[in-house]
């Protein structure tokens, strides 16, 4: 079964496993707990900028250097900044990831797919 974006209401029941396709914009738990270094390998991998690392509280260059002192620094600052958190953080409309695809992460908004369904024989 294909469901569309920021659905919360799924009937699943127990041993099914929910397989979850994104582009950016939301996820589970606290970003701030995300390993610097991974934020830094996506650098690399071009899938964030040294400035889209900052939500995650990373301080990186371009070659996804960590600098662990400003990192610490900045996570510190943000934690104060900030309120209780929700588990999952659904992140920006579609309309505002693709508005602002370019600018955060330096490729194109991807293009929505048309999805084609089968309807049931009867």
């Amino acid at each position: 079964m294909i469901v569309g974006n920021k659905v919360e209401d799924v009937e699943v029941e127990v041993g099914d496993q929910l397989h979850f396709i994104t582009w950016g914009g939301g996820g589970w738990g606290d970003p701030l707990e995300r390993d610097p270094a991974l934020v830094g390998l996506e650098i690399v991998q071009g899938l964030v900028t040294p400035e889209g690392a900052k939500a995650y509280g990373v301080v990186a260059d371009a070659r996804g250097v960590v600098d662990a002192a400003a990192t610490e620094a900045l996570r510190g600052q943000m934690r104060s900044g900030r309120g209780e958190l929700p588990l999952f953080d659904y992140g920006p409309s579609i309309a505002e990831l693709r508005a602002n695809c370019a600018a955060e992460t330096g490729l194109a908004a991807p293009i929505q797919p048309v999805w084609h369904h089968l309807e049931a024989a009867e």
